[in-house]
């Protein structure tokens, strides 16, 4: 296993609440929120040989969440049906 802490891909997580760091840390280190994560935003792909393990940010798991929730809800379902969006922008 290999970590890398590049600067680049550390990034601060994201909360409704400023401050509060106590209450941040345990609600992303429970148990269930943990594992959610670990099988549901982890992916492994190969690339020119060589496995590769994607972890998804916090904006990326959120319109996860959002996407999925939209495509099992029928009456988003039946309202997205009609008119494509690049039809239904005016023209210039």
């Amino acid at each position: 296993m290999s970590w890398n802490t590049a600067r680049r891909n550390i990034f601060n997580w994201k909360d409704g609440e400023v401050g509060k760091l106590e209450a941040k840390v345990k609600s992303f280190c429970a148990i269930g929120q943990v594992l959610a994560f670990l099988k549901d935003y982890i992916v492994f792909g190969e690339k020119d040989e060589e496995l590769n393990k994607y972890i998804l940010r916090q904006h990326q798991t959120g319109a996860v969440e959002a996407t999925v929730s939209r495509a099992l809800d029928p009456g988003a379902r039946a309202a997205s049906s009609g008119t494509p969006r690049a039809a239904a922008r005016p023209s210039p």
